[in-house]
């Protein structure tokens, strides 16, 4: 939540500096459009590691297509990802698609990436569990969570289909639009609580 522009909520001056930008709801609301598909038909993947799962998900995506790797994992002159050198928003301008996986699988658990790989205009390839659909649209990226069990077999045949990659494009990320205010209120009724 820390990543998204609260500008029109009256928060603001939270920042996102390995992104280089905050993210648009308005934008999250808007299809993904067809300008992944004019980029280029390669995944980007940054990551400061490749420890399970990430490492068996690269191998099923690279199976499919160019996986080019960023970060401290790739790049060993990255001490941490905060002077990595590139803003993530920038980089993923030249690639199709952001393999995204969350670091975990926990229901409830569901960070920037899909978000910022899909406002940076790139379907994300993330693995996460199928209780993302309360926060994101599922149609509008790729997880590779539930094709586990067949060793990823599906996403060849999505990544070779122009129609499947059509209706991801058709797609939004977000299909009603966020508030802080219930956090806010949240918030105010702990502090609260614990002054009372």
């Amino acid at each position: 939540m820390e990543m998204i522009d609260w500008s029109h909520e009256g928060i603001i001056g939270n920042l996102n500096p390995r992104y280089g930008k905050l993210i648009d709801i308005k934008r999250l609301m808007q299809p993904l459009g067809n300008r992944f598909l004019e980029k280029n038909h390669r995944v980007a993947f940054l990551s400061s590691h490749i420890r399970e799962p990430r490492k068996t998900l690269y191998e099923a995506v690279q199976k499919v297509m160019p996986i080019i790797g960023f970060g401290a994992h790739f790049d060993k002159t990255i001490e941490n990802h905060h002077l990595s050198g590139f803003l993530k928003y920038e980089l993923l301008q030249e690639y199709g698609f952001n393999l995204c996986p969350e670091n975990g699988m926990y229901p409830g658990y569901y960070t920037e990436k899909i978000p910022e790989a899909f406002f940076a205009d790139c379907l994300p390839i993330t693995w996460t569990d199928e209780n993302v659909k309360v926060d994101f649209n599922p149609y509008a990226f790729i997880n590779l969570g539930p094709m586990s069990w067949c060793n990823y077999a599906p996403l060849t045949e999505i990544i070779n289909s122009p129609q499947a990659l059509q209706d991801y494009a058709s797609q939004a990320l977000l299909l009603k639009a966020p508030s802080i205010l219930p956090f806010r209120d949240f918030l105010k009724r702990i502090l609260e609580d614990a002054i009372s």
